[in-house]
């Protein structure tokens, strides 16, 4: 992501109720509420704005190699906002 982009995401995403970051793991979007990404929650790097507490949790970080294994991402979000696929 280019630097003078992130502002406008963020602000953009902040109140969103869902937001996905495919591919974020090693420097997350603090506004995500979900991360896909083939490394697992341990690889996970500083998020983008330190200044910005993350939304999303080790349960909502999911690990999946979409390359070798695609994602057709129908998303079932529950109360507890865990993420399932069809």
């Amino acid at each position: 992501m280019l630097r003078e982009n992130l502002r406008p995401i963020l602000d953009r995403t902040a109140e969103l109720p869902y937001v996905l970051d495919v591919g974020g793991m090693a420097a997350p979007l603090n506004t995500a509420t979900h991360i896909l990404d083939a490394l697992g929650f341990r690889a996970i790097g500083a998020p983008l704005d330190p200044t910005i507490p993350p939304r999303f949790s080790e349960a909502t970080c999911i690990q999946r190699d979409i390359c070798k294994k695609p994602c057709h991402f129908a998303m079932i979000f529950s109360t507890t906002h865990s993420v399932r696929t069809r």
